[in-house]
Parts: C-alpha cells; structure tokens; sequence
C-alpha cells in the first residue's frame, strides 16, 4: 500500500509535515536536517554546477566578480556566499524557472545550484545555455524518515545494497542521464 504525498519544499523541510514514513527529494544531509530528520546513506552524489549563456566569458578564474543567481535557501546558495565569496552581490530566486529566466534576460552572468538539476533546466534551452563547471561538494542526496523512525535502518540498508550492487548507477544510467542530457560527471570540475 502506497500512498504518495506531494508537500511544499518549506513545509516538508522545516520539519512541519508529519504522516509519512520515507521522504525522497533532492535533499542533502546537513546539521541541520540530522536534527530534525533521520537520513539514509547518499543515494545520489550532488555537486554545484555553473550555467552561463553559451559562448560566455565566465570562467573559474573571473566567476568571483561575475554577477551570480542561486536559489534562495538553497545549499548552494549558502556555499556561494561563504566558501566561492562572490566581489558582487548576488541575485536569490525563489525558483528554478525564475533563475533561469534571469541568466536567458541577462540580469546575472551565471546561475548556481545543483549540477543535475542546472543540466535539466539548460537541456530544453536549445544550446542557449550550457553547464561549464562544477565544485565538487560532497553532498550527496539522501532517502528521509522521521526522527527515530523504525524505518531508518531498513532504508538504509536497501540504499547501502542498491549501491553496492549497482543498482543506483543502472538506474541513474537508464532515467536521469537522458533526462540531463548528459551524465552530470562529464562536466568538469
């Protein structure tokens, strides 16, 4: 018996949503969260993408004094204004369509968040932008469940065997790849 809840990003993530006994986002195991939730072992590895305008003279050597959008709340978000330190203000959206627009419009230079999703967001832009880079994190996505939930370990351990036997990257292969348009470890870090 299955039942499938689909819940606000900010519901879920605050910890205010109840009644389910595993949760799959896009979501990475911070402090934070492991004070609120129960996490798997990754199940995805997640890295920070940059997206730009193709033919664009954004590179790793003059990204810190380019105009840059993130996602508001985001875990990239936080990593491009404490750890990449950006020269100029950058520009928070609320969502993904919204950043992307802005990078298409030109009000930012680049758009950050996660490697997959900056390559399904660029996919459809018919060549019009392109994910040049990556900063390898070493986040990873993982399976929720309640704090203290008896289904933690369980969960946990299907992560762990699906990994160990190749399942994830099977399935990674045969879904996400076409849906990225490329496998998100072509792009260079």
């Amino acid at each position: 018996h299955l039942k499938l809840m689909n819940l606000a990003w900010d519901q879920f993530i605050g910890g205010a949503a109840t009644g389910y006994d595993i949760a799959m986002a896009s979501a990475s195991a911070t402090e934070k969260r492991r004070q609120v939730f129960d996490l798997s072992q990754n199940y995805f590895a997640a890295n920070l993408g940059v997206a730009v305008k193709t033919g664009s003279d954004v590179t790793a050597a003059n990204l810190r004094g380019k105009r840059i959008g993130v996602l508001q709340g985001n875990l990239g978000a936080d990593w491009v204004i404490n750890t990449l330190k950006p020269t100029v203000e950058i520009s928070q959206y609320q969502g993904q369509p919204e950043m992307v627009a802005a990078l298409i419009a030109g009000q930012v230079d680049a758009i950050m968040t996660d490697t997959t999703l900056l390559l399904t967001a660029t996919a459809g832009t018919n060549g019009a932008l392109e994910v040049v880079g990556q900063y390898e994190t070493k986040w990873g996505v993982n399976v929720i469940t309640s704090k203290g939930s008896s289904n933690t370990p369980a969960v946990d351990s299907a992560v762990g065997a699906m990994n160990a036997d190749g399942t994830l990257a099977k399935l990674s292969a045969a879904y996400l790849t076409p849906l990225f348009g490329k496998d998100p470890n072509d792009i260079p870090l």
